[in-house]
């Protein structure tokens, strides 16, 4: 698509000759573009006037239409260049040119009409709008090849000046898109910024949790841990208290010197007598005499 220039093909042209003629059972025909081209093609044509031409505009495509209407016991051509609401895009900004061009192109012998209508919906081409625009076309109009000079200069400059308001309102339009497009950004960038700052919040919040969670836990186990703690030291203690009891309350035998027999007494009572753990000693300090051997 990088030559601007419409390109109108023989399809085309063969079409609209088709609906100049005035037996042809088709009055109406709709040409759109070639994907990824400047040429037109025939997207539809068909008979049933106004309202069946209607069925077949394309809110998101550019068209350039041709229709003939019996009015007054003759007929009359309408022209119209139709931007739907849903083009965007370099496309949309060659639509003036194009329309132009097209324009020029129907201009020509053989060919011609009578109005010419700029649509952006539906709506621009209600029957009585477009009914109205009809009665009231000039008979200059009836056929481009007969215009004289004067009227066709005039002419021009009528096109010229519609055309250059066009572009105006298209530029407008583009600007307000724009500017809807900027604000629609923006807006988007608000919301994901306040969301990002909820959302930080929120982590910031479930990490303090988790984290007063694991304090608490950690603060119930070593509070568990002590009391363990606390409980056995508590039962060794008792434990050795038990048998400390019981050894001091198990019988000991000792024997006395000058004793025949031995003698039992407690712990308590050896160690009172002799100290614990000493073996009991007479206290008497005399030694017994030694016995003499006999005589050889």
């Amino acid at each position: 698509m990088a030559d601007k220039v419409l390109i109108i093909g023989n399809s085309v042209q063969e079409s609209a000759a088709d609906i100049r003629n005035e037996k042809s059972p088709n009055d109406w025909a709709i040409y759109g573009y070639v994907p990824k081209t400047n040429e037109l093609k025939v997207e539809s044509t068909g008979g049933g006037g106004l309202d069946a031409f209607r069925e077949d505009l394309n809110d998101g495509k550019i068209l350039f239409c041709y229709l003939r209407f019996p009015i007054s016991d003759t007929f009359k051509y309408l022209y119209v260049s139709w931007c739907g609401g849903g083009v965007e895009g370099m496309r949309k900004g060659l639509f003036a040119n194009h329309a132009r061009e097209f324009e020029d192109w129907l201009r020509q012998p053989g060919r011609g009409f009578h109005v010419q209508i700029n649509a952006r919906s539906e709506d621009d081409l209600k029957s009585d709008i477009v009914l109205d625009k009809l009665n009231k076309a000039l008979n200059s109009f009836l056929k481009t090849n007969t215009l004289k000079g004067e009227n066709r200069g005039e002419l021009k400059e009528k096109s010229a000046n519609f055309w250059t308001q066009q572009k105006q309102t298209d530029q407008r339009y583009q600007a307000d898109v724009s500017q809807h497009e900027k604000e629609k950004q923006q807006r988007l960038q608000d919301s994901k910024d306040l969301e990002s700052q909820r959302l930080g919040k929120a982590a910031k919040e479930t990490i303090g949790a988790l984290e007063a969670s694991k304090k608490q836990q950690a603060d119930e186990l070593k509070a568990k841990e002590e009391e363990k703690t606390k409980a056995d030291n508590q039962r060794r203690q008792e434990n050795a208290q038990k048998v400390l009891g019981d050894l001091q309350a198990r019988p000991t035998v000792v024997t006395d010197a000058k004793a025949s027999t031995p003698v039992t007494v407690t712990t308590a009572q050896t160690g009172k007598l002799s100290g614990i753990g000493a073996p009991f000693s007479n206290p008497d300090p005399t030694p017994a005499p030694r016995p003499h051997p006999p005589p050889r």
